[in-house]
């Protein structure tokens, strides 16, 4: 063990520092109205799959991935969480699209 490593202290005040942020952002979950893509295992042993439906955006996709796996990003499943995000940013550049040509059709 390294003596210059206070890891009781340090890990605690790392656990405290986390509870604190966690709380502040599970408050905010509901504020949030933009676009979201959620993207979250199914059997995500730290995170409630619950949360995902605080959150108000009125474009929102929740995308469930079946593993027990909380690193979805870099594990097996990091293939799907790629097509995913990049349906995702289609379906938004479609909108945004869709938005812009009626706006230029009914202006003027």
């Amino acid at each position: 063990m390294n003596p210059n490593i206070n890891y009781d202290r340090n890990y605690l005040n790392g656990m405290r520092l986390l509870a604190k942020a966690s709380s502040a952002c599970e408050k905010t979950l509901p504020e949030i109205v933009y676009p979201t893509l959620i993207l979250q295992s199914s059997r995500d042993p730290i995170v409630d799959p619950e949360s995902a439906a605080t959150i108000s955006s009125s474009l929102k996709r929740i995308v469930t991935i079946d593993t027990d796996s909380h690193l979805i990003v870099t594990d097996e499943s990091r293939e799907k969480v790629i097509a995913e995000s990049l349906d995702f940013i289609d379906t938004l550049k479609s909108a945004i699209s869709t938005n812009s040509h009626h706006k230029e059709t009914h202006s003027g």
